[in-house]
């Protein structure tokens, strides 16, 4: 970068003085400018930028020290050097604490000239130096100040924004409970007139009555089981939402579990004309641990809509271990020919009341809440639920629970997790 040539200004009513200090300064590289009068120099200061003012103690016109006076008014960066042909140290101490920067007496030496000119200067760009960093600093700190500001109100309004989130989430807490304990207080209101009307036309079959009675005594026990499922659904939902569904675990007989899955599936797919079988792949445990009617609704659940969802062919349960990074797991997979799903909507059907398309729901009913509790409470006892399916071929539902009760729930979470992704 290249340095600025200074300007130095000489106010001395003697030429000869005024040739000799021009000619030394501008072999030292520096712009001068001479005034003979000092009212002339002041003048001229008004409207021009210098650095160095050599200035002579007794002008014609006016009394040096008080051009230094107006001088050191009009530019208080200036260094301005007394110079006079006498001196008392009483005219030093006072030029200097009018802020005079030095003081020479005539004859002088050139070069110590020089040098105390070099010395100002340097004095002077330190000085600029040093105001352009405290402006700069303080240009940082207004800057900082308003960022400061801006962070304030930000955090500020942050702060409302969390507080009205807690509130929102609190009244959503509230909310939810309060509707779990609606929907638990409405199905017991309506499950036991149900039971009842359920009941009688248990009764009613037993009768001898006409075919057509007949038709009509099945057409009201369909839908009040079906109501009765509805309730049941919409109510596992509500507790699963609350967190208020607490997985039960005891000895979970697999004979058992399959003559009952076996007992209430093998008729539905009678009906439909379909090949239903349970297909246990040994060797596999008599028992284990586990929730065992939530197994139950949930092969139900998974089983019942693999009938549901199959024309023709057949259905099949098949159940065997899968090790799983040393633990172990069992597995019902609900196989179907069923008319498939594709494979954008494999992950949809397990959200709350959908279901792979609205066609479905208009030719095979269903609220759409089977899959999502299934799922979940899959999830709760530590296991999970997964797809695979193809449309107009079939699919493939996969159940899996552990058969430990050493097993820590959220650790088998974890392990198929990582399995599955």
């Amino acid at each position: 970068m290249t340095q600025q040539i200074e300007r130095i200004v000489i106010v001395d009513d003697n030429e000869g003085m005024q040739c000799t200090l021009s000619d030394i300064l501008e072999q030292a590289g520096y712009l001068v400018n001479i005034f003979g009068r000092g009212n002339e120099s002041i003048e001229w200061m008004k409207t021009n930028t210098f650095a160095v003012v050599i200035l002579d103690l007794r002008l014609a016109d006016i009394d040096g020290m008080d051009l230094l006076a107006q001088i050191r008014l009009l530019n208080p960066e200036a260094a301005v050097i007394m110079m006079t042909g006498y001196a008392t140290a009483e005219t030093a101490v006072e030029a200097m604490r009018r802020g005079a920067y030095s003081y020479i007496i005539k004859p002088f030496d050139a070069r110590e000239l020089v040098t105390l000119i070099k010395k100002a200067l340097k004095e002077i760009r330190l000085s600029r130096n040093n105001k352009e960093l405290i402006d700069q600093l303080q240009l940082y700190n207004r800057d900082l100040e308003r960022y400061k500001k801006s962070l304030e109100e930000r955090t500020s309004e942050l702060e409302i924004a969390m507080e009205h989130a807690k509130l929102m989430a609190k009244e959503a807490r509230s909310a939810n409970e309060s509707k779990s304990m609606f929907l638990s207080n409405m199905s017991h209101e309506i499950r036991t007139p149900m039971n009842a009307i359920i009941g009688f036309t248990d009764l009613l079959a037993e009768e001898t009555p006409t075919e057509t009675q007949q038709e009509y005594i099945r057409m009201i026990h369909d839908a009040g089981e079906n109501l009765l499922f509805l309730i049941n659904d919409i109510l596992d939902f509500s507790k699963i939402e609350a967190g208020k569904l607490e997985i039960s675990r005891s000895e979970c007989s697999l004979d058992d579990l399959c003559q009952y899955i076996e007992s209430i599936m093998s008729s539905m797919a009678r009906q439909k004309e379909l090949d239903f079988a349970i297909i246990r792949a040994e060797p596999l445990p008599s028992h284990f641990i586990a929730d065992s009617i939530r197994i139950r609704q949930c092969l139900l659940n998974l089983v019942g809509n693999a009938i549901k969802f199959t024309e023709k062919g057949h259905v099949h349960l098949k159940i065997y271990i899968q090790e799983v990074e040393g633990h172990s797991f069992i597995c019902f997979a609900v196989e179907d020919t069923g008319i498939g799903i594709s494979e954008s909507k494999c992950n949809q059907i397990f959200n709350p009341f959908m279901q792979a398309d609205q066609s479905t729901t208009r030719k095979f009913g269903g609220t759409g809440l089977g899959l999502t509790i299934s799922r979940q409470l899959a999830d709760l006892m530590g296991g999970s639920i997964t797809v695979k399916s193809q449309v107009d071929v079939g699919s493939v539902f996969t159940f899996i629970v552990p058969i430990l009760d050493n097993l820590n729930i959220n650790e088998t979470q974890d392990i198929i997790q990582t399995h599955t992704t």
